[in-house]
């Protein structure tokens, strides 16, 4: 099953918002005029100028609809990210090829199924916020933009698909694209929910907001907070913070921070966190015969491979 000559939804953030409407007129609209333009809800003729307007500061939230029935758009928002909506039959290599050429550092896609929120009607696909789509069927990061996961290695986290691209480039699938929207949804949700802003997921919004105190021994030479695990399991909203704490370089103004090292004096314990730390580069300690011993330095991860991507 192919869904030709859909309508794709894409929100590029990161850089000059001006590149990105730029680039989404070049590539999609080249040589065309909007019908319609709205600078903050109120609709106007649209102009020579539109490209220009559409980015202008202050104008609240402005959109370019190039259809009389709006399902081909772009739009800008405050928060610096420029989304569109153009025809774009599915195919990986073409979209791979398409962000290689866009300007960003973090991309999210729409769904290509209208049917999921009628499919399962409590279900509220997460999202990069910052009025990034809600998680469809895929996302990407390029260069810096990686930063924005608590690590690289976070890509090996879920049952998704990754292909990398030119430029530093890394497209996140979350389902088979041709997948009927049932089997989709159902594919796609394991990994939306572990790219998501929440507990479990590996992204880090901005501005970071941290949700428990990171308790420890400091270490000022080594710039290490040293966590040592007695009676409880480490909750990954946890490991989520500890990781935006080294992320960000300080635990507190006098508290330059580069390294989080859990130690767990069970083995049995330490070996059962040691996936999710190595995951988020954070440090994995435990006491064998009386000796601290680091784990994550030899740890070798599987990475999950979805039936579907096999």
């Amino acid at each position: 099953m192919r869904h030709e000559n859909t309508h794709w939804g894409l929100a590029l953030d990161g850089g000059d918002p001006r590149d990105a409407v730029d680039w989404f007129a070049a590539r999609f609209w080249s040589g065309v005029s909007p019908e319609q333009l709205v600078v903050g809800y109120q609709p106007q003729r649209p102009k020579a100028d539109w490209k220009q307007r559409i980015c202008a500061s202050g104008k609240g939230v402005v959109a370019a609809y190039f259809t009389a029935d709006r399902s081909q758009s772009l739009i800008a928002y405050p928060s610096g990210v420029v989304a569109g909506r153009f025809p774009f039959a599915p195919d990986l290599d073409a979209a791979l090829h398409c962000l290689e050429t866009a300007p960003f550092a973090v991309a999210s896609f729409d769904t290509l199924h209208e049917q999921w929120s009628s499919l399962d009607r409590k279900y509220r696909p997460p999202s990069f916020s910052r009025n990034h789509f809600p998680h469809g069927w895929g996302c990407a990061f390029k260069a810096e933009g990686h930063d924005r996961l608590v690590s690289r290695r976070w890509l090996d986290a879920a049952p998704w698909q990754v292909t990398h691209g030119a430029g530093d480039l890394s497209l996140v699938q979350f389902h088979a694209l041709a997948a009927p929207a049932k089997i989709a949804l159902a594919q796609a949700k394991p990994g939306h929910r572990a790219m998501g802003i929440n507990d479990e997921g590996g992204f880090l919004q901005q501005p970071y907001v941290f949700s428990v105190p990171l308790a420890g021994l400091y270490a000022a030479d080594e710039q290490m907070l040293r966590v040592v695990v007695l009676g409880r399991e480490p909750p990954a909203v946890e490991l989520r913070d500890a990781r935006a704490a080294v992320k960000q370089g300080a635990l507190a103004a006098d508290k330059p921070l580069k390294r989080v090292a859990y130690v767990f004096p069970d083995p049995a314990q330490a070996q059962r966190h040691l996936p999710a730390l190595w995951l988020r580069e954070l440090e994995c300690w435990t006491v064998i015969d009386g000796i601290e011993q680091r784990l994550d330095l030899t740890y070798s991860h599987q990475r999950p491979v979805p039936e579907w991507a096999a």
